[in-house]
This record gives C-alpha cells, structure tokens and sequence, in this order.
C-alpha cells in the first residue's frame, strides 16, 4: 500500500516522463524523415496543374475494390480508379475548351431513355410513366441519405458519360474513307493470285554461324528507340520456401479422422465419470457433430455423381446409406464421407423464374425496394401466378431484374444438377413438376415455377468429416530456420552456388516495374516490389520476404534500369533474331540471286510449292504463314514472271506467278468505305485517352501511397 501511495504522489512526474519520452520517438522519427516538411507528396498525383486528392481517391478505390469482386487486387483497384481520375480531368480540359455542355432537358431525355425498361417507373399497361419517375425523385430527394447521394452520382455518371459521347462524335465526324481507299480495300479483298514458290527457311543457316555485336544490338534499338522505351524496372532472382505438410503431417491429420469415426470414452471432469462420445459412424446430430469436429460445414443437400470428388465417386454411391466411406484424401483435406441419405431425383429441371431483388445485396439497383416490401410484391405476385399460371410470362417482363430471361418469360430452359445456387438447386429438384414457390437467395426473392422434369438420376445426401492437412508449428519452425539459414549463407557467398549446393531453384524475374503488385512464383507482394526500388537497395542486397500463404522468399537484387532505352543486354531476346535473321537474308539472297527456281531448291533441299487464291487483305501463304511483302511482291509481277530473292518473315522467297485475277470494278464501293470508318472509330476513346496522356504533364505518386 505504501507503494501504491508513493506512485499516487509522483502521478504527474510520470505522465511527464511517458510525455517526454513520446515526444522524443515523434521528433526522432521526423528528423529521421527529413523533419515537418520532408517533401512527402500530399495528393496521389498531378495532372497538367490539377491536383488528385489523396483522401478522395482512397475512397474511391475503397468503393471500386467492392465493386470489382472479391478477386480483385487492391493494385487494381488503384490502377482503375488513377486511369478514371486521369482521364476525367484530361477530358474535362477538352470539353471546357470546346466549350461542350449538356443541358438539362437532355439530362432528362438521356435518364428516361436509361430507365424506359425498368418496371417501378412503368405503368399498368407496361408502357414507361415519367410521371412515376419525378415521384420517385422527389421521395428519395426528400428522405435524403444513401440512397440519394447514389442517385445523385448516377446523374452526374449520365451527364459525364453524355459530353464524352459528344466529344468521341465530334472527333468521329473528321474521320473519312476517300473513295480511292475504298476501291482499294475492296481490290484487296478480292483480287487474287496463284503463285509458284521456293522458301529457304532462316533454319537453314545455323544460329551459331551468325554473330551479332553488342554494339549491332545497340544500333538497332536507337535506330527504333519507340519500340524499346521502358519505364524504371528491376530484377531479382529468389528462392521460394513454402509451407506445406510433411508426410508425417499428412498421417497425422489421417489419425485425426480416424479417431472421430467410432464412438470413444472421455473422462468429465465436471461429472468425475467416463462419458461415451459418439462418433460419425453412430451420431445422429450430424450437422452439430460436424460443426465440432470438422473443417467443413455440413451441407443438408443431395448432390450427384457430377458433384462428388471424381476419384471416390463411385465408392461414395455404392456405398450403403448410413456407412462411411474413407478416410481418402481429397485435395487439401482428409474426408470420411457418411451417406446420410439416398434417393432418385430428375436428372434435369425446366424452370422458369422471377427475380425481385431488395436493397442492400450486391444486385440491387437504385430504385431496388426495401426487403420487406419487396417480400410484399412477391407474395402478392405469387397469388395471382397461382390464381392463373398464364400470368406468369405477363408479369416477368415487368417486374424480374433478371435481363437474361425476363423477356422470354423467365423461362431459364433446362439445366442439371449443381447449376443453381443451393435454394433454388434444392427447390426445382425436391419438388415435383407445376409447383410454383418463393425461395430466397443471395441475388433476392425468386418466384419459381417447375415447367419440366426429364430422366432420373440417383443423388446422395452425404457428411463430410473433413480436416484440412496443414503443417504442424514443428515443420512450420524447420521451415523458419532453414529460409533464415539460407538468407545468412547468401550474404556471405554466391546466391547462385549455394542454392545449387541445396539442390534449391533460384529464380529470376527480369523486370519488375514500380506499380507492380503480383510476381510470377511469389503471389502478391508490394512490400518486395518496393524493396527493389528503395534508394539503399543496392545490387547485390539480399532480403527474406514473409508471404502471404505462410511461405518465405529469399530474394536477392540483380539488376536496376532507370527509364529509358533498353541496354543491349535486356533488347537482345527481341533484337538478336531480328539481326540474326537479317545476316541470313543476305547470305541466302547471295547465294540465290542467279539460280532459277528448280536450282535453288536444289541448293537448300526444300521443294517448290504452291499458294492459290491468296488476297492481299489476308497475306498468308499455306505451309508458310504470314507475308504481307512476299504476296504485295507477287500482285506487282506478270503472268509466269520470276522475282528476285525476296526477305520474308519465315525466310527467303523466290516465286513465279501462274495466274493473277483482278477483280471486276463495281458501281459502288460504300459498303467498303464503312467498314474502313468502323475500323478507325471504335477504338477512338482509347486512342484519345492515350494520346491526350501521352501530351499531359502527370506527376504520378501512386507508389509512395500504394
């Protein structure tokens, strides 16, 4: 107590100290950074003067990383939401300089032209009610929240999306197809030529008979420099230590399911007496004996051969309902399958549905109704379907939000077992044909009518007692130790000879850029990628990576390339067979270029061949591939007239036309002219966007944030 006393007494002098003592870890870490303003970006970017702020971008990728899927990565949630910012103030500089709007009547045309086909803003008659929309506006506007903040974006979505479109049109509209082109496409469609050819092949010549310079390669990519401008990237090369169940592991998960299949005796220490626990064999609380003891939940549902494990599903049918089969392994678990039940059921149903959606699941639109009043409107639309089933196909154009089907009815045509969601699997199969029934699932209400049932097909209803096979905390601490090991032996020597020593894989990724997120042969690892491009990483530096699924790479920096020109070394795999095959061109033009056709062949051993009908639109050569100036060549030579060597994609070509046919002029050449416009419009948003990028002052600092 006296204690407890002398610290009460001395309470300030410690909250002084802890004060003190945070103070300096902040000041420490601000120095540390380069003191209060360290030159940190505060916006993820800067496009022509325009800040991207930073707080409303998080958001916004917060809001896409929902709306692309659990599969989505947060770097792809980044890169979509940055190219929507970018692009959103790169365009609005276009329309404010063109000085395009859209007016507020148009807003409104172009909203009901969007909403025409959407059943709450349409009449008894089914015809669209702009009455019921303005309604509808005014209710959510005066209730405000959520639901309004979203129809609010959904409008200004429509006016952003209506000046775009303006703007691509604008630009469509100075697009042409002079009639020339047109004519020209048309003959290079139809005209056609047979030809004679001899083809020496690159592979003649042996790679390691050509030798091509450092400074060739060099050459080359200055001569193209477009084709060889990379952004900063980096390389590494690693060894991967992953976390996987030993055999030893592996047995005793096996004993694990053993143990739980028969009854056994356990003290209870509450009672002090031996209690019988029962096991899977003769329990007859399935779905909580499972709950308790397996990695899987119970599924109360029967399936099919189909939907069984492929190597055990045989063994699984055949067994008798109430026995087990197993245990087998099956993936990543061991399973002990108890066949609760067996029954025949139709081997397909045709059905037809309704699908009313409510607010709050992923399929809800904006104008989706609250749960419980959705529940109403189905109910209610159930009553009049049974009270007259000819109903159905009227009312599903009307009120289903499912696009696929609502205009045939509803009607989804046949399908197996295990093709639905397990509500509606379970409905169409466990009842019998003319039943009409609500069921629930994740997308909303469904109102479902059973049109048909075809065959029948045995089904079983099944208990997995499944244990996932996972490494014990012995393997996973030896695997510890030896990733550790291996990273203290690389820094000391060479990573390469001691990953050989280990008989470990070293591998290499050759260019890793700075907004990359997935690695092949590692997953997902941002903190690796920024690694390599810190400015203390140097070539050389090793480092042990954690990843996500419990495995360990040791990883050591090979290589760093600023942005720039490709070095000779990193252009070679691309260059070094263009400059290979360009040195054989020429012995091999040399070699032919006074030999007839019949000699040359001799020379190299290949033999003449033959091309028919061949059009300039489609250049390929049977047995040869692509060659758009192998067959221009022949379209400019007469009727039995021999070419010189000609350099081809494939190799060298000597050819000898047999026939040429020209295509007869026609009256008109529009139908040509179209197709040439199409081609050059519809990718005309992409194109603008890049080049308008391309054109733009952008600070990009995604990677200090990401």
């Amino acid at each position: 107590m006296a204690i407890l006393s002398k610290i009460r007494q001395r309470t300030l002098i410690l909250i002084l100290i802890i004060a003190l003592a945070l103070f300096a870890f902040i000041l420490s870490d601000v120095l540390t950074k380069g003191g209060f303003n360290s030159g940190n970006p505060k916006n993820i970017g800067v496009v022509n003067g325009t800040d991207i702020d930073m707080l409303s971008f998080r958001q916004k990728v917060d809001n896409a990383q929902a709306n692309l899927g659990p599969n989505a990565t947060n770097t792809q949630a980044v890169r979509y939401v940055w190219d929507q910012e970018v692009g959103k103030i790169l365009f609005e500089e276009q329309f404010e300089k063109l000085g395009l709007t859209v007016e507020k009547d148009e807003q409104w045309n172009i909203m009901m032209a969007s909403l025409v086909n959407n059943p709450n803003f349409q009449n008894e008659n089914g015809f669209f009610d702009e009455y019921r929309l303005r309604e509808y506006i005014a209710s959510i506007e005066k209730e405000g929240g959520e639901i309004w903040r979203q129809w609010l974006d959904y409008e200004k979505s429509l006016a952003a999306n209506a000046i775009q479109q303006h703007f691509f049109n604008l630009v469509k509209g100075g697009f042409t197809a002079t009639k020339l082109e047109s004519k020209w496409a048309y003959h290079n469609e139809r005209d056609l030529v047979d030809f004679n050819f001899v083809l020496i092949p690159y592979k003649a010549i042996a790679d390691d008979k050509i030798e091509v310079s450092k400074e060739e390669i060099l050459a080359y990519v200055k001569e193209h420099p477009k084709s060889f401008e990379e952004e900063a990237s980096r390389g590494i090369r690693f060894v991967l230590f992953q976390e996987k169940a030993s055999l030893e592991d592996e047995n005793q998960v096996k004993e694990a399911v053993l143990s739980l299949l028969n009854d056994r005796v356990e003290y209870n220490s509450e009672t002090q007496k031996n209690d019988t626990v029962k096991g899977l064999k003769n329990t007859t609380e399935i779905s909580e004996f499972l709950a308790a003891n397996s990695d899987l939940p119970y599924e109360n549902t029967f399936v099919t051969k189909n939907q069984l494990p492929s190597n055990v599903a045989d063994s699984i049918l055949a067994t008798p309902e109430g026995k087990i089969f197993g245990p087998y392994r099956d993936g990543a678990f061991f399973k002990a399958t108890k066949v609760v039940a067996a029954t025949v059921q139709p081997d397909s149903v045709k059905a037809s549905h309704i699908l009313v959606s409510y607010q709050g699941l992923q399929s809800a639109g904006l104008d989706a109704l609250p749960k419980s009043e959705a529940k109403i409107l189905v109910d209610s639309l159930l009553t009049v379907i049974k009270s007259n089933q000819i109903k159905f196909t009227e009312l599903a154009p009307k009120y289903s939000i499912d696009q696929s089907n609502r205009d045939k009815g509803g009607d989804l045509g046949y399908f197996a077992h295990g093709t639905m969601v397990k509500p509606f699997n379970d409905y169409v199969f466990e009842n019998k044909k003319g039943d009409i029934g609500i069921v629930e699932t994740q997308f909303g209400y469904h109102i479902i009518k059973i049109d048909d049932q075809k065959g029948t097909v045995k089904v079983v209803k099944v208990a997995n007692l499944a244990r996932r096979i996972e490494p014990s905390d012995k393997t996973i601490s030896d695997l510890f130790t030896t990733a550790t090991k291996f990273e203290l032996a690389v820094k000391e020597k060479d990573f390469q000879e001691v990953a050989d020593q280990n008989k470990y894989q070293a591998n290499p990724i050759n260019s890793i850029h700075l907004l990359d997120e997935l690695l092949p042969g590692i997953g997902s690892n941002r903190s690796l990628v920024q690694w390599t491009f810190e400015e203390n990483t140097k070539i050389g530096d090793i480092k042990r990576f954690d990843l996500a699924n419990g495995d360990y790479a040791v990883v050591q920096l090979t290589k760093k390339a600023e942005k720039g020109l490709m070095k000779p070394e990193d252009a070679s795999i691309r260059v070094l067979p263009i400059l290979r095959n360009q040195k054989k061109a020429a012995i091999i033009k040399e070699k032919i270029a006074k030999l007839n056709m019949d000699d040359a062949a001799k020379t190299y051993n290949v033999s003449i061949e033959s091309a028919l009908a061949v059009n300039r639109k489609n250049p390929m050569i049977a047995g040869a591939g692509r060659e758009p100036e192998v067959v221009g060549a022949a379209f400019s030579l007469k009727p039995d007239q021999t070419s010189v060597a000609l350099e081809g994609n494939n190799g060298v070509y000597k050819i000898k036309v047999i026939k040429l046919n020209k295509a007869e002029d026609i009256q008109s050449y529009l139908s040509y002219g179209d197709a040439i416009l199409n081609q050059r419009s519809a990718p005309v948003s992409g194109n603008i966007f890049n080049a308008l990028k391309a054109k733009a002052k952008i600070e990009d600092n995604r990677a200090v944030f990401y």
